[in-house]
């Protein structure tokens, strides 16, 4: 086949991959096509630079397989994703997915195993009563786990945590208050529906402490890790000095900052391993205040604070930011010591390093629930990097 018809039938193969009309014949030929592939030759038939063409397939397979976060609010289906995860993998191997600021070596070795891979994440969690007593969800039954007071803490049939009120709050104190306190462990995940009606998604290696009865003056919880939130709207009744109908606030409370809304969508990170706690606003308002100086911040869709010495605003992809509540792991010209860590808590394995990778950098998408050694293999086929997997243990190698 000429140069030409090559170029042709390539572009004619992603299209059709893209769209979904592709057959097995021809995802065959596609993935024969890439064993011979040139990178000259990539990098002369596409227009697009590599960042442009990622996030463009990245967008697209989010719309063709409707993980929009308004729509995925349930416990996440690994069947579902099964699919899509060999899509993103495709692309992956594909090298048009995955590209990193040096360029790959001739000998591309593959993540070495001295022991049985490592499995994706789970949705599972601990919640912990106010009075000690602990609860594992993923192991508990459907229906109703507890009763504190009025309020009824249930397991639904799709696996998530709801609080329910019965009756009113109305000349409850707030010394009586009880709090809750729901853990993701390492390799961990987990879905909440608040006493407010607010979701909550945690993340890996997270935690969330809040009552089980909001006061009627504010919301708070207190957050370690990361969580993904999506906040109702609740109004005050009349009483002294309180207007009826006044929103009552949600404040988001971790190590270094306060965050508040009214009502909004938003995402929070801020695990103490991070260099910095980062709040990403999609919907709605929020401002976020440091505890240290006290200076806050306002931000609008589309931005994020970023809090560690000061405050800073940055203007952000939301969807690549919530991206770990949809399945996926997105990198975006990071360092490996930061994929590193999200790799960690999310395969519950320990890392390790050996030699000189600190300015190695890589982006890309790939599943969430692949085993991990897809993801290093991935990573190892920029040839600047390898990888080796001892029981739960990853070395990392230049």
């Amino acid at each position: 086949m000429t140069k030409r018809k090559t170029e042709e039938r390539m572009h004619e193969l992603a299209r059709k991959w893209q769209e979904g009309t592709i057959t097995d014949e021809e995802k065959l030929q596609f993935e024969q096509w890439y064993q011979s592939f040139d990178d000259t030759l990539l990098e002369e038939t596409s227009s697009e630079t590599t960042e442009e063409l990622r996030d463009r397939l990245y967008h697209a397979i989010v719309e063709k397989e409707k993980i929009n976060s308004k729509h995925q609010i349930k416990p996440f289906n690994y069947k579902y994703f099964l699919p899509l995860a060999a899509t993103v993998l495709l692309f992956l191997s594909f090298g048009l997915y995955f590209y990193i600021q040096n360029k790959p070596s001739e000998n591309t070795a593959i993540a070495k195993k001295t022991s049985p891979d490592i499995a994706p994440g789970t949705d599972k969690a601990i919640l912990t009563l106010a009075d000690g007593s602990r609860i594992v969800l993923d192991q508990a039954k459907q229906g109703v786990l507890a009763n504190q007071g009025n309020i009824s803490i249930r397991k639904n049939k799709d696996g998530q945590i709801v609080y329910e009120v019965k009756g009113t709050n109305k000349g409850r104190k707030q010394q009586e208050i009880a709090y809750n306190t729901i853990t993701t462990p390492r390799g961990g995940q987990y879905q909440i529906d608040l006493p407010d009606g607010t979701k909550v998604w945690l993340n890996a290696s997270s935690s969330i402490k809040f009552p089980a009865v909001f006061s009627s003056n504010e919301r708070r919880v207190e957050l370690k890790g990361e969580a993904y939130f999506e906040v109702a709207k609740m109004f005050a009744a009349k009483r002294p000095g309180v207007k009826k109908g006044q929103r009552i606030p949600f404040i988001v409370k971790t190590a270094s900052q306060d965050v508040e809304v009214l009502g909004t969508h938003f995402n929070v990170n801020a695990y103490d391993d991070e260099e910095a706690a980062r709040t990403t606003l999609l919907e709605g308002s929020v401002r976020v205040t440091q505890h240290s100086s006290h200076a806050s911040r306002l931000l609008r869709p589309g931005q994020q604070t970023q809090v560690d010495n000061d405050i800073s605003v940055l203007e952000v992809d939301p969807q690549q930011v919530i991206a770990w509540k949809n399945g996926y792991f997105v990198f975006n010209n990071e360092n490996v010591q930061s994929i590193m860590r999200k790799i960690s808590r999310w395969y519950d394995v320990d890392v390790e390093y050996q030699g000189n990778i600190q300015r190695k950098r890589f982006g890309g998408t790939i599943s969430k629930f692949e085993n991990v050694s897809a993801v290093l293999n991935i990573m190892e086929l920029t040839g600047v990097i390898r990888f080796k997997i001892e029981g739960r243990r990853i070395i990392v190698m230049p």
